[in-house]
């Protein structure tokens, strides 16, 4: 639910904006001027965020036309986020593995060399048992 929250408040500044008032006198929020519309203010708000700033301004005008003219739709979406830029993927090259192993190469051979000494005295230190099979079974029932 937090990271749920955290994404949405991206989009505050931009539809807890005042538009102006009311006859009421309250003032009327691009929230609500969105949700009047019937459109999801979240969806639009992200919908519009991804869209370079001039096109967003013509749609938000487009989309609240009897509230606000093209000097506030374009303050509007100023206020919206930038567009994520897309992760690029790294790409691993032969030199960065043979630099990897130039710099972490010594370590794993003392690992693996630790490895084999460890399995090589534990081998050594287990007595093997050299009493045939037929004096163990009589020395057990006798």
């Amino acid at each position: 639910m937090r990271a749920n929250s955290t994404y949405r408040a991206i989009y505050n500044s931009f539809l807890l904006e005042s538009l102006g008032p009311e006859p009421t006198g309250m003032d009327l929020s691009v929230l609500s001027a969105l949700a009047r519309t019937g459109v999801d203010p979240w969806a639009e708000a992200e919908r519009l965020s991804s869209l370079p700033k001039g096109v967003a301004a013509q749609s938000i005008r487009a989309s609240l036309a009897h509230i606000i003219d093209s000097v506030g739709a374009r303050r509007l979406a100023d206020l919206l986020p930038e567009p994520a830029q897309p992760v690029q993927q790294q790409q691993v090259t032969a030199t960065d593995q043979r630099q990897f192993f130039k710099a972490h190469g010594l370590a794993i051979v003392a690992m693996w060399l630790f490895i084999l000494v460890g399995f090589a005295l534990t081998e050594a230190s287990v007595e093997p048992d050299t009493q045939p099979v037929a004096t163990k079974v009589s020395s057990v029932s006798k």
